[in-house]
């Protein structure tokens, strides 16, 4: 069985389930049934962040690997030059690592590690991180869409002892994901 989200409507048949988005509007194949989350976020009176995340995981040779898919809107206003969402983005990611026990987080932008063949704006990299429960590589993708004005973030995560199998199903969801244009 294989578990489909498409960018309200939810249809169930022998073989998908697929979860319609519409904040989102990206369309991607799970291999499980993703949690899915909603929040919005107060900046000032006039503007909010309004973020959809989907997290499915999977197994390979007893560890788990993480797939996360989210989107992120601004009510009320624009998001800044690209370059600098970049470095937000960045120092986001290496903030809530650390909040999350994460030590030693590197990033590594290895072009061998470049798998995302769309148009839109984005930005692809790796990093790994130590934690109690060992260390982690985190795939990352973030891909804006400047006429909707929307942020993507792709992760998948696992294991640095399954990092083969967390980056063949990195590039597994890169050539199932649709993002709007």
């Amino acid at each position: 069985m294989s578990y489909k989200l498409i960018a309200s409507v939810i249809f169930i048949s022998l073989f998908s389930f697929n979860t319609q988005a519409v904040e989102c509007g990206v369309q991607v194949d799970f291999k499980s049934i993703p949690t899915i989350k909603k929040n919005v976020y107060p900046i000032t009176d006039n503007i909010s962040m309004v973020t959809k995340s989907y997290l499915a995981y999977s197994k390979s040779n007893n560890a788990r690997i993480a797939t996360n898919i989210s989107c992120q809107m601004l009510v009320g206003s624009t998001y800044a030059p690209i370059e600098k969402q970049w470095e937000n983005i960045i120092a986001t990611n290496f903030s809530e690592l650390s909040k999350k026990g994460y030590k030693e987080v590197t990033l590594s932008t290895d072009p061998n590690n470049k798998f995302y063949k769309g148009n839109l704006a984005h930005n692809e990299y790796t990093i790994t991180a130590h934690a109690k429960m060992g260390q982690q590589t985190f795939y990352v993708l973030n891909v804006f869409n400047d006429k909707k004005d929307i942020l993507y973030n792709v992760l998948v995560s696992g294991d640095i002892s399954i990092t083969e199998h967390v980056s063949k199903e990195y590039q597994r969801v890169l050539q199932s994901i649709v993002f709007p244009e």
